[in-house]
């Protein structure tokens, strides 16, 4: 019998990574920091965008999370991957 994921220690870990990344890139600039933005999708779920401007080592990124539900696959999943369009929505994280 397999057993289910625990999505909030998932979740907990993946946002635990998000924060050692983002911390890792700052201690290589001066003055630059991350600007952390939460969010919440009305269909469930949400995320937590991180973007760094105007660094001396980064002009620009981002450290993005997302953790969504849905009745179907959301748009920006499918989007490269029509073959998932219309497909059950289940609870999914991701972190890029």
């Amino acid at each position: 019998m397999s057993q289910s994921p625990d999505i909030n220690a998932v979740k907990h870990y993946l946002l635990g990574l998000q924060e050692q990344i983002c911390s890792r890139l700052e201690a290589l600039e001066d003055e630059a920091t991350f600007v952390r933005d939460a969010w919440d999708r009305p269909e469930g779920g949400g995320g937590v965008s991180r973007v760094i401007t105007d660094g001396k080592v980064f002009e620009k990124g981002g450290v993005n999370f997302s953790h969504v539900m849905g009745e179907t696959m959301p748009g920006s999943a499918t989007a490269h991957r029509p073959h998932l369009a219309g497909a059950p929505g289940k609870p999914w994280a991701c972190l890029w």
